[in-house]
């Protein structure tokens, strides 16, 4: 096909998921810039991409898609990137009648690999990767530089100023969409214990128990605000010398600024292909691999549905003694 002109990429969340589709959308525009390219996602997540220079308008999703497509169509698209790659996003695509690329989801392999635990028929692959093996027919390549993050100007923090700390401190984010994703108190405690250095929270209203908890325990240690944005939250994370986090869109966010992630990986893997990408050589993947139960979703439960949580309380921390922010 000929240089497309105006793109529409499909992808509708959540942050994580936008974050790494951060790459495809700087080496496409890098490689067609005279191409406008316009993301469609949720309107709660607008916000996440929303100061990316690559990208020249951000849509919210309507509830009414019919309507919405009305609208698609009227603003003439030429090429669909099907990044979500669900029955609506296909719908959607069907529609507007355009050239459309989608990059494979693997869900089959991923049902294979939760129902029977047969973890080789996953590719070791990253889903970036794939994002890009849908791209080469369009003649469009990694550039090595990673995933994009950019915070909103007026979202800057001063950590010295904000929680009268010195750096260097740490971050550990508490939140997750799902309970099974979230770094067990039990291990939040002990990794808590271990470290030397201010310890900063990240998490949202939601959490707000949460952190009250460890602040009660470790009242000269910990330090949040449960009230910061997305970008306020990433602003921190740009700032830490350390990243604790569990399978989130937070561990994508540090990635992106080439942070050190230490990841809690619970009801997940990272077979799954969607570990730190472009990793920081500093990494460290904590989990538990003898587990018969594990993976039990590739997405996440409101609880253990073995009622133990084994998969987080049991991963051993042990290999953290020696780092810079742990006791000497």
């Amino acid at each position: 096909m000929s240089a497309p002109q105006k793109i529409l990429i499909l992808r509708f969340s959540s942050i994580g998921d936008l974050v790494l589709i951060t790459p495809t959308i700087r080496c496409f525009s890098k490689t067609f810039p005279n191409a406008q390219i316009h993301l469609l996602c949720k309107p709660q997540f607008c916000h996440v991409l929303a100061n990316n220079p690559y990208i020249n308008s951000i849509l919210p999703l309507e509830s009414n898609i019919l309507k919405q497509i009305s609208y698609l169509k009227s603003a003439n698209y030429d090429l669909v990137l099907d990044w979500q790659s669900n029955l609506k996003s296909r719908w959607i695509s069907l529609l507007l009648n355009v050239k459309t690329l989608r990059f494979n989801k693997l869900n089959f392999k991923k049902w294979l690999a939760v129902r029977f635990k047969t973890l080789e028929v996953l590719p070791q692959q990253h889903i970036v990767d794939r994002y890009f093996k849908s791209l080469e027919s369009l003649g469009v390549t990694y550039d090595g530089s990673g995933l994009d993050f950019f915070v909103n100007e007026n979202s800057t923090v001063c950590v010295e100023t904000e929680f009268k700390i010195q750096k260097p401190f740490v971050a550990i984010g508490i939140g997750a969409s799902y309970f099974t994703k979230r770094i067990s108190h039990t291990k939040l405690f002990e990794l808590i214990n271990g470290i030397k250095w201010p310890v900063i929270l990240i998490g949202g209203p939601d959490d707000i128990n949460t952190m009250n908890h460890f602040k009660s325990h470790f009242p000269k240690q910990i330090f949040f605000k449960s009230d910061f944005t997305l970008h306020q939250s990433a602003s921190v994370i740009q700032q830490a010398e350390w990243i604790f986090t569990s399978d989130t869109g937070i561990m994508h966010i540090a990635a992106a600024f080439k942070k050190p992630v230490i990841s809690f990986w619970g009801n997940t893997i990272p077979e799954f292909g969607m570990v730190p990408f472009e990793p920081n050589p500093q990494n460290i993947i904590l989990q538990v691999k003898s587990l018969e139960c594990r993976p039990c979703s590739k997405l996440g439960f409101s609880a253990c549905p073995r009622k133990h949580f084994n998969c987080m309380n049991q991963i051993n921390l042990n290999v953290l003694k020696g780092l810079p922010f742990t006791p000497q």
